[in-house]
């Protein structure tokens, strides 16, 4: 019953929260989603530019006098070719979406217009009206799910308001709204459908992407994201004349601890260190991470030497003075080594300078465990 009860919770969670993906302006989700279809939205714009003036032959087929008139209207189709290029060029969500919500609306309009100057354009064309609807699922994924259904909203409104405005004269009015207005339900039942199967993959991705560069017990960063990390401030330091400084961080007799107390009480201890760590390293610009065992380090960008020492003798305090108590009740006191090294413009990767920082933290263990030592 209680894991029904789970169940169902978490379900509902993650409910609400691809609804409040689907109702959200632009965030990390829309940019990822923009990104994911980009190729697809270029080609499709491509696509959709050049079949669009290629039409001008259906005109031809249809009335060879009219399509004489219909020319310099098809080709204001290229103009689709903007939304390929802003997808390109990686324009933002909100700049996409303008154009695209420009392009849709000069579509249908310019439709409308060629209808207009076919004969009998009305009676043979209505039904195209049907491919426009198909415009937001295809041509426009990488916007909201809001601002997908209001541009479908609009392209199939504007041939009646266009209409309504002297622009179309004849335009029929009950037969456009027999054939669009139903299948304007379905886009929306289908945009929604794409939608929340998005967001169920994109929560699966974050998922991973967490779960591949974290800790699993203690929730800090692991040595698959740590590494590439120190290399890139190291490399960042060279460039910017100021290097990066590391700590290495060992629990001193971890497994006197885990042999003495067990080790869920061992984990308990690893998750306290990691605690005092990142309360203590608190810039936002710190990274803690575990990176195997009982062994932690700290990045510490843009901190000198004797700023780095100092920072890792409040750690070594701090942990110093907690009382540990085991699972079974027993108190017990838990102490660290710490070794701390800067990267120098020397340093061409990470390799040095976590050497030179291992290298010191052996010498504060071999000192007597339970201090800070400094590399050079």
């Amino acid at each position: 019953m209680k894991s029904t009860m789970r169940d169902h919770f978490q379900l509902s969670q993650g409910f609400r929260q691809d609804i409040n993906l689907l109702l959200s302006p632009e965030t990390d989700y829309l940019r990822k989603k923009l990104e994911d279809h980009r190729v697809f939205l270029i080609v499709l714009n491509c696509s959709t530019a050049v079949f669009g003036c290629l039409m001008w032959f259906w005109d031809y087929f249809t009335d060879p006098m009219g399509a004489q008139n219909t020319v310099y209207l098809r080709l204001l189709h290229l103009a689709l070719f903007l939304n390929a290029y802003n997808a390109w060029t990686r324009a933002s969500v909100r700049w996409f979406g303008a154009t695209a919500f420009v392009n849709a609306l000069l579509v249908v309009g310019l439709f409308v217009l060629i209808l207009t100057r076919l004969q009998d354009g009305f009676m043979v064309g209505v039904g195209g009206f049907m491919y426009f609807m198909l415009m937001p699922i295809g041509q426009l994924q990488g916007l909201s799910f809001l601002r997908l259904v209001g541009i479908a909203f609009c392209a199939a409104a504007l041939p009646h308001l266009m209409a309504l405005g002297g622009f179309a004269p004849g335009f029929p009015h009950a037969k456009y709204a027999l054939l669009i207005w139903p299948a304007f339900g379905v886009v929306v039942i289908s945009l929604m459908a794409f939608e929340f199967n998005y967001a169920r993959r994109y929560h699966a991705e974050r998922a991973l992407a967490f779960d591949a560069q974290h800790d699993a017990m203690t929730g800090i960063w692991n040595r698959r994201f740590f590494m590439p990390m120190v290399l890139q401030e190291v490399l960042s330091g060279r460039r910017h004349r100021s290097p990066p400084t590391l700590l290495m961080l060992d629990i001193d007799h971890f497994k006197r601890i885990n042999d003495t107390h067990g080790h869920p009480t061992g984990d308990v201890v690893i998750c306290k260190l990691a605690a005092i760590c990142t309360s203590i390293a608190a810039r936002a610009n710190d990274v803690v991470a575990r990176l195997g065992g009982e062994e932690f380090a700290v990045l510490l960008p843009d901190a000198s030497l004797a700023d780095a020492a100092l920072l890792a003798e409040k750690i070594r305090a701090a942990v110093e003075s907690i009382n540990m108590v085991s699972l079974a009740g027993v108190e017990f006191q838990l102490t660290v080594s710490i070794g701390v090294a800067k990267a120098t413009h020397e340093d061409a990767s990470e390799a040095n300078v976590v050497a030179r920082a291992d290298a010191a933290l052996y010498q504060a263990k071999n000192s007597g465990r339970n201090r800070v030592a400094t590399a050079g």
